[in-house]
């Protein structure tokens, strides 16, 4: 998936980077190359981004305690109507992924967007999350929210995810069909009540039986994550999966 990375590592040898993030020399090194490449940052930035990808909910992709007592649900969403398949993420948001996300929409850096999505590209294939997945859509925002920041952060990281895995990017197959509140402001029960009907799928979209991988930067609740992948498999979607940049730092 990630290709040849030789002449890019005989390149480092002979004139050697610099972590975009502590600013130290990087030494190249076998270890989390494929992340890497992707991110072009440290072993110890990169081990900082990962951090344990080993207790995930499957379903969530929160960070849950070993002793979690559900097979296929953690605490946060056990009960909660969730109508994606699974999701995925770099990590929980929070320290150095945090700090990346946060630079990435305040600056509105593509290039930086364009990195995580080449990095969770590297977690997708790692937990074969969206395998055989047919579309990468990102959660749409408002034409007038979209308008006023002049960037969209999900549809760059969605790019670094489709140049890596190869798979088409669709901007317009869903759109916002209203301007709702920021999910930030609100409580988990108010979000999902927030985005209720908030979107629309292209009435000429062909997507029956197609398998769809929705791509946000930051999910929380997983409110409009989830209203997105309904909306999607009410047109005919066979299966949608989630791939996020961070996920909410909350511990169930």
């Amino acid at each position: 998936m990630f290709g040849n990375r030789f002449p890019k590592r005989l390149g480092s040898l002979v004139f050697p980077a610099c972590c975009p993030f502590c600013k130290q020399q990087m030494i190249p090194s076998e270890t989390s190359a494929e992340f890497h490449d992707s991110l072009d940052c440290c072993d110890g930035c990169c081990r900082r981004l990962l951090g344990n990808q080993l207790d995930r909910c499957v379903k969530c992709g929160a960070s849950t305690l070993a002793s979690n007592p559900f097979d296929d649900r953690c605490r946060l969403c056990f009960g909660v109507d969730l109508r994606f398949d699974r999701c995925v993420a770099i990590g929980d948001y929070r320290g150095l992924l945090q700090e990346i996300v946060v630079q990435m929409k305040r600056t509105h850096d593509e290039i930086l967007a364009i990195r995580l999505g080449r990095l969770l590209a590297g977690q997708i294939e790692r937990f074969e999350v969206g395998n055989n997945c047919d579309l990468v859509v990102p959660v749409p925002t408002h034409w007038l929210r979209k308008l006023k920041r002049g960037f969209h952060g999900a549809s760059v990281i969605a790019d670094g995810i489709s140049q890596i895995s190869s798979i088409r990017k669709s901007d317009d197959l869903v759109y916002c069909l209203k301007n709702t509140k920021k999910q930030g402001t609100l409580m988990n029960t108010g979000r999902f009540a927030n985005v209720r009907g908030a979107f629309g799928v292209k009435p000429k979209a062909r997507i029956a039986d197609q398998n769809i991988l929705v791509v946000d930067d930051v999910m929380t609740s997983g409110a409009t994550a989830s209203e997105v992948a309904k909306t999607l498999l009410r047109a005919g979607a066979s299966n949608v999966c989630v791939a996020v940049a961070a996920r909410g730092a909350r511990v169930s």
